[in-house]
């Protein structure tokens, strides 16, 4: 009977618990533990606008600038390039369209293009490279002894001739015949540059030659020649233009060649370094120091020395 009682007792305990607990959770401590959750679910709902707010604000603005920069590019690049020579490189992962709107705002400014070639995912590479270093060597004894090194100089100088420094225009003729024949250039032929542009396709995870892996070169070629970079805006902020920035490689970069305002912006820059022999960093990336030179190249009356 004491055992009988003893469990009664713990049974009638248990409801008096729940019987309690469900009293506590419908009147005194429902509002604060109510109050909580949804000031939690109300912060994170405040958190979730806001960010929508500047990312649509953002992507506003940059399409709204893309818009007016496009709309624009007649008058802000009129004889800005008149007369001025320019040579196009590209890297692989480099689309035609984008060579193709390069060039056409280039010569839209008053420019004279010369198509440079675009250079394969072997151009660098320093296996099964002998016979065409041996063939490079030949041109230019004096290249280090390093491949990789020895392909940076060459390609640099070859596109950099008749600038200080660099190749005269036989032996940089020379160094784009022979890479064309290695299969380390695709396309493209040897003619005096004012300023060189050098274009950088977006790396993907398959590339065995990152773009970023250009810097050396880029570092070489534009220590001689007036050189501007462009890459996507994606590669302004993570890629390869960022990578030029940060290490302080000594050409001019643009990031948003993927936006048509970008093309503008990449002719304006050619514009503003041949004229001031400054490096800048223009774009919409965060890693730009602006959007566009400032001020915006003047027409010229007569072509710009180079």
């Amino acid at each position: 009977m004491i055992d009988f009682r003893y469990h009664l007792v713990s049974i009638i305990s248990v409801f008096l618990a729940l019987a309690v607990g469900i009293v506590l959770g419908a009147g005194p401590l429902k509002q604060p533990i109510g109050e909580s959750l949804q000031s939690q679910v109300d912060s994170l709902r405040t958190d979730r606008d806001d960010l929508r707010a500047k990312l649509d604000e953002a992507n506003g603005s940059i399409e709204d600038l893309n818009t007016y920069i496009t709309e624009s590019a007649p008058a802000l690049l009129a004889e800005t390039l008149k007369g001025t020579k320019v040579t196009l490189v590209s890297t692989p992962n480099t689309t035609s369209q984008t060579i193709k709107d390069v060039q056409g705002r280039l010569e839209d400014a008053g420019a004279n293009v010369s198509d440079g070639g675009q250079l394969t995912p072997e151009s660098l590479k320093p296996e099964e490279s002998e016979k065409a270093l041996e063939a490079l060597k030949e041109i230019d004894p004096k290249l280090p002894a390093d491949p990789r090194e020895a392909f940076e100089k060459a390609i640099a100088h070859a596109y950099a001739g008749e600038h200080e420094g660099a190749y005269d225009a036989e032996k940089a003729a020379q160094v784009i015949d022979e890479l064309r024949s290695a299969k380390r250039l695709n396309g493209g032929s040897y003619a005096r540059a004012d300023v060189v542009v050098f274009l950088l396709g977006d790396s993907t995870e398959e590339d065995t030659q990152p773009a970023e892996d250009y810097t050396g070169l880029l570092n070489a070629l534009g220590s001689t020649a007036p050189t501007v970079a462009t890459g996507s805006v994606d590669s302004g902020n993570n890629g390869a233009v960022k990578q030029l920035r940060d290490r302080k490689i000594a050409v001019t970069s643009v990031d948003g060649v993927d936006l048509s305002a970008g093309t503008v912006i990449t002719a304006l820059a050619v514009a503003d370094l041949h004229a001031t022999k400054k490096h800048q960093s223009y774009g919409f990336a965060d890693s730009a120091k602006a959007l566009v030179p400032n001020p915006l190249p003047e027409p010229q009356s007569k072509p710009r020395e180079g």
